[in-house]
């Protein structure tokens, strides 16, 4: 306030790019009007970026040759700070997005591999099934199912009209594999013999076989005691880390000594 009684406005201590006073009165306790308050080069630059940037000073610009601000060029300086705070966050959202892609690449790959393995074990367990058709025929004459016993301690089955017959739920995922480099205890799922359609079927669950991981070792299961059959394991062929086993029906009389 002057001595007598007027009370002075600041003006603003910024100035344009052209090294223009700025022509708005500074807004009180500041020495910047609101356009320019709290601003500078490196905050600017930091917080907004090169868009902030050229966009402060526009903006400023046409501050300075309009002379008092006008309602539109107040409402533009707001739409240009809500752009310069919006892009930063468009390019963390761009890096999650890429970050997704990746790793959904990854999974993609992984789960290619692993039906490329599946694939070929299949078709090593069709090969085996051939070579050996007369051995597993005289082995059960009742019939047999194939399967791998995989090193990632999985079993892929090999699909067959038996299946019918001796139907092993092998989809249930209702199974275990612990397995050494002597040894493979595997724990059957649910199996169902559908042996004569006008009787149902029996039923057995939770038994385990304790193979040796050598060419036709073998285990015998008393599984279906009440039709006289019972379940017999052999390991048919070793393909490290890979075992194919075949398991199928015998009758209950027939001697097989479990390893002990």
């Amino acid at each position: 306030m002057s001595e007598d009684g007027h009370v002075e406005r600041a003006v603003c201590a910024a100035t344009t790019y052209k090294r223009k006073p700025c022509r708005k009165w500074a807004v009180a306790g500041s020495r910047f009007c609101h356009l320019h308050q709290d601003r500078s080069s490196k905050s600017l630059w930091y917080d907004r970026g090169l868009v902030g940037i050229l966009a402060t000073v526009i903006v400023g610009w046409a501050c300075c040759r309009l002379g008092p601000e006008p309602e539109e060029v107040h409402e533009t300086h707001v739409a240009v700070k809500a752009i310069g705070e919006t892009v930063p966050k468009m390019g963390q959202t761009l890096e999650k997005v890429d970050r997704r892609t990746a790793e959904t690449e990854s999974t993609e790959k992984k789960v290619e591999k692993k039906s490329d393995e599946s694939l070929e074990i299949l078709r090593r367990m069709e090969a085996t099934q051939t070579e050996q058709a007369g051995d597993l025929e005289r082995e059960y004459p009742l019939g047999y199912v194939l399967f791998t016993v995989t090193g990632r301690k999985e079993v892929v089955p090999l699909d067959s009209p038996m299946d019918k017959v001796l139907e092993f739920d092998w989809k249930s995922g209702n199974y275990s594999v612990r397995s050494t480099l002597d040894q493979i205890l595997l724990t059957l799922p649910p199996c169902k013999l559908n042996l004569l359609s006008n009787r149902p079927p029996s039923t057995i669950s939770n038994y385990t076989i304790a193979l040796e991981r050598k060419n036709r070792a073998q285990y015998k299961i008393v599984a279906f005691s009440k039709v006289g059959l019972g379940l017999l394991a052999t390991v048919v062929a070793i393909t490290d880390p890979n075992t194919i086993v075949a398991v199928g029906l015998v009758p209950l009389r027939r001697s097989v000594p479990n390893p002990q």
